[in-house]
């Protein structure tokens, strides 16, 4: 997550919101935005319990594998809490689901700690 004043909104188009325009078929390969899946875990992370909120956001990949950027996210919270492996897991899942997650992991200050971990740079 970039910052935590903002969450990741991996697959998302910026400022697009299709209920403005119901008409408009996006493409299959632009995943629909689910903002209230993450917002039961945002807590968790704003409170610095990143390892609790890794894995509440397991579950909910688990009910929406579709969806990158829950992917992403808990990619986020696995590394702040120190679950390299699973962290670097969770990115390449991200990545293989929306290439955008690439370029947004980075500049994102939570990879920080796993950044020069080996894995990360093939993720």
């Amino acid at each position: 997550m970039a910052t935590r004043d903002a969450a990741c909104h991996c697959g998302q188009l910026p400022g697009y919101d299709s209920r403005r325009h119901h008409w408009v078929r996006l493409p299959d390969s632009i995943q629909r935005h689910a903002p209230e899946l993450w917002d039961s875990v945002r807590p968790l992370y704003d409170a610095g319990r990143f390892a609790e909120a890794a894995d509440r956001g397991r579950g909910l990949i688990e009910a929406r594998p579709d969806q990158a950027y829950l992917y992403y996210n808990v990619a986020c919270c696995e590394s702040l809490a120190g679950r390299t492996a699973d962290a670097i897991e969770h990115l390449r899942q991200a990545i293989d689901r929306w290439e955008g997650c690439r370029d947004m992991a980075k500049e994102d200050s939570d990879f920080d700690s796993i950044r020069d971990e080996p894995a990360h740079s093939r993720a």
